[in-house]
């Protein structure tokens, strides 16, 4: 069965520096799912180690673009996950969450204040979480369905010869 897709892009809410409300503001809608501006200002702000200030308005509107772009993927995932009736219990969330306290070697009280600087609540947290999971099992789902023969190797190596040569 084909898996339908409807992304909708507002552009004008990557490419603005403006002032508006981001956290209200709808960045992307992938088949009737929000992505909100907040959530690629975080990624941004992620990416750029909180330095987003510093890039040009150019180059902080490719860093959106970016983070939207790679949401929007992500986002496509865990919908086939859903579809496909992957979805992680909520013992494999808490084991994933308490993994990351404790292999960042934090404090509870330092992982609650990372979160915060994150712009991230435990809620959030459980969210991305549960998403990793998901789009995990999908991957695993399918790694192991594709094949490639030596022959196939050995033909694309002879018809792309000049891409493995080093200057």
């Amino acid at each position: 069965s084909t898996f339908l897709l409807t992304v909708i892009v507002f552009a004008s809410g990557c490419s603005s520096g403006g002032a508006e409300n981001k956290d209200n503001t709808i960045a992307a809608t992938v088949n009737g799912q929000k992505i909100m501006m907040s959530e690629v200002e975080r990624g941004v702000s992620q990416q750029t180690g909180g330095r987003q200030s510093e890039l040009s308005q150019l180059q902080l509107a490719q860093a959106r673009l970016q983070v939207l772009s790679n949401l929007i993927q992500r986002e496509v995932l865990f919908q086939r996950a859903q579809r496909e009736k992957l979805l992680p219990t909520e013992d494999e969330v808490d084991n994933v969450i308490n993994q990351q306290k404790t292999q960042s070697g934090m404090t509870a009280e330092d992982f609650e204040k990372s979160l915060k600087e994150q712009n991230l609540t435990r809620e959030g947290l459980r969210e991305e979480a549960r998403k990793d999971l998901a789009i995990g099992k999908l991957q695993e789902k399918y790694s192991g369905k594709i094949t490639i023969t030596d022959k196939e190797v050995e033909d694309f190596y002879a018809a792309n010869r000049q891409q493995f040569v080093n200057a």
